[in-house]
């Protein structure tokens, strides 16, 4: 689970570049790419369901949408 600091910075860093205030609004859109293709890169893979922690964090999300 310590990735999932590094998961929030990314998801917060990129909610801030779009203007966007609520975690939902980025989670539940198109713009979540963004998220995934940076936490991809910042782990240095190509599928960020290799990251371990990923699908844990992304399956609290989903379950609190």
């Amino acid at each position: 689970m310590t990735n999932y600091n590094t998961f929030e910075n990314i998801f917060w860093t990129v909610a801030d570049e779009l203007g966007i205030a609520a975690w939902w609004e980025l989670f539940d859109s198109d713009n979540f790419d963004m998220v995934e293709t940076r936490i991809a890169e910042t782990f240095n893979v190509t599928d960020v369901t290799e990251v371990e922690g990923f699908l844990d964090w992304y399956n609290e999300m989903a379950e609190d949408l």
